[in-house]
């Protein structure tokens, strides 16, 4: 990781929060039950959860450390945004069909994240293997 992505990546990662999508790409995705307009809270607690899910179903040896990761229909990032602590030990990768949540991402959390649209049918715009 080159040093202006890294600080970037501390920068991000130091702050109270990062910046969370406006609520059309929040509900992009879906929407949260008995949620009338998906608050910006709901949208952190949930990707959490859901990325301590993820994190918990790992085996106890797996490491992030000189890992590409990819975030296959990552939507706005409501999952991805909490890896970027890991970012400084692996490359981070998203990417979905919809193209203003790619774009969102791009203006907001790239770096450290890495982002691309991909189309409907494979195969994804990148060579087999680069993501493990």
């Amino acid at each position: 990781m080159e040093a202006h992505e890294e600080a970037t990546a501390t920068a991000l990662t130091s702050r109270r929060s990062l910046p969370v999508p406006p609520v059309e790409l929040r509900e992009h995705a879906g929407r949260v039950p008995d949620s009338r307009d998906y608050p910006e809270e709901t949208y952190e607690r949930l990707g959490k959860v859901i990325c301590d899910h993820l994190i918990g179903a790992l085996p106890e040896t797996w490491s992030f450390e000189g890992k590409r990761v990819l975030d296959f229909g990552c939507g706005a990032g409501r999952v991805l945004r909490h890896l970027i602590p890991e970012s400084g030990r692996a490359e981070l990768w998203g990417c979905d069909i919809h193209r203003p949540s790619i774009e969102w991402l791009e203006q907001n959390l790239c770096p450290p994240l890495n982002v691309f649209v991909n189309g409907e049918h494979p195969p994804l715009p990148h060579p087999s293997g680069t993501s493990t």
